[in-house]
């Protein structure tokens, strides 16, 4: 579920001349999600396995939802950035044009 609505992202959000190929969002959609997955479960081990709330109490949590707030976003781009140079290397050679 997640790879797709990656796929999804990546699909109809870029501003591109041409339209991006299904087969070119896949392999950044796979990664994405899988990355993702993985960081999604890292942080849920540390937090499992840690003692968080001992020593700063609630600002702990606050902490802990940027950094996995930054992550996201961080995975986010770097599959954004994988699928365009994807695209361009092996598949539909898309032209992106200035916002507005």
């Amino acid at each position: 579920m997640i790879t797709i609505l990656f796929a999804l992202i990546f699909k109809f959000i870029p501003a591109v001349t041409i339209t991006i190929q299904w087969r070119d969002v896949r392999m950044g959609a796979a990664v994405t999600s899988l990355l993702f997955t993985v960081g999604k479960a890292a942080i849920g081990f540390y937090l499992g396995h840690s003692a968080p709330a001992s020593a700063y109490g609630a600002a702990t949590s606050l902490v802990f939802f940027l950094v996995w707030i930054y992550y996201s976003a961080q995975i986010l781009f770097f599959g954004a950035e994988l699928t365009y140079v994807y695209a361009l290397k092996y598949g539909s050679r898309m032209e992106t044009h200035p916002l507005q």
